[in-house]
């Protein structure tokens, strides 16, 4: 039972920390650009790459699961405006997302149908008998922060549906030529977990280039994040289909169940 769980809150964990931390690199970005140039204050249009790294010389579970959904690189798409954030991460040489995030209104919403299809596609893929078996996907695609805190265990909500951090200039010898960096305000100088760049160049313009570096020690891993950051009128809107709250226990019954099926075709 035990491999089961763990099997289910891996999955979710790591998307879970991969949304948040970009979440609030973006949307602590976003605040920074529009007190720079006006033409942020309609709205932003993201588009990076990123890549997932270990910082240990073990790969920790967070980073083997990265690593088992084919998700330690990738592209990342989104939209900031009006206090609200949405995010969607493709795996290499996909055109349809794997993840999807909605921020706004002091919480989060993860796409966890989305990612539950992507996954058990690629185990039908790898196991074509157990296509037929796997169990549909009958509840509400997105999952509040308060009902992933309450499936994990853990203060989800507090962490995931914080205020954006104040991003402030700090001095990063490692850093990319012509560009100026960025720490959320009153974090360690030497090891702020986060760091944003911007291309100095573009600092005013319309488009502006990034590089960002997100830590995450506790389960040793670093995200990197390449791209721009374009200036567009955005309207967001939270989305539709969410998950009543008596699914949750609905929901790790079905990722239980997919585990059960791929540990019977492993023997």
């Amino acid at each position: 039972m035990r491999r089961k769980r763990s099997f289910a809150s891996g999955l979710l964990r790591a998307a879970v920390l991969l949304a948040v931390l970009a979440a609030a690199a973006l949307a602590g970005l976003y605040f920074s650009l529009r007190s720079r140039a006006e033409a942020f204050a309609r709205g932003a249009v993201f588009a990076l790459d990123y890549t997932v790294e270990s910082t240990a010389e073990a790969p920790s579970a967070a980073y083997r699961t990265f690593e088992t959904f084919g998700a330690l690189s990738g592209r990342l798409e989104g939209e900031a405006g009006a206090g609200a954030l949405a995010l969607s991460f493709f795996a290499p040489g996909q055109d349809a997302p794997f993840l999807d995030l909605y921020s706004g209104d002091g919480t989060f919403y993860l796409n966890a149908g989305r990612l539950y299809r992507t996954y058990t596609a690629a185990l039908a893929e790898q196991y074509p008998l157990l296509g037929a078996l796997i169990p549909g996907w009958g509840l509400g695609d997105y999952l509040s922060a308060e009902q992933l805190a309450l499936l994990l265990g853990q203060e989800t909500s507090a962490q995931s549906a914080a205020p954006a951090a104040k991003l402030v200039p700090v001095r990063y010898a490692e850093g990319k030529d012509g560009y100026l960096y960025l720490a959320p305000e009153g974090a360690d100088p030497d090891a702020p977990g986060l760091r944003v760049g911007v291309r100095l160049a573009t600092l005013f313009s319309d488009e502006a280039e990034l590089h960002i570096l997100a830590e995450d020690p506790a389960n040793a891993l670093r995200f990197v994040l390449t791209g721009a950051a374009r200036a567009e009128a955005v309207t967001l809107s939270p989305p539709d289909s969410r998950m009543a709250d008596e699914d949750v226990e609905a929901l790790r019954a079905v990722f239980e169940a997919v585990q059960a099926l791929v540990e019977f075709m492993n023997g």
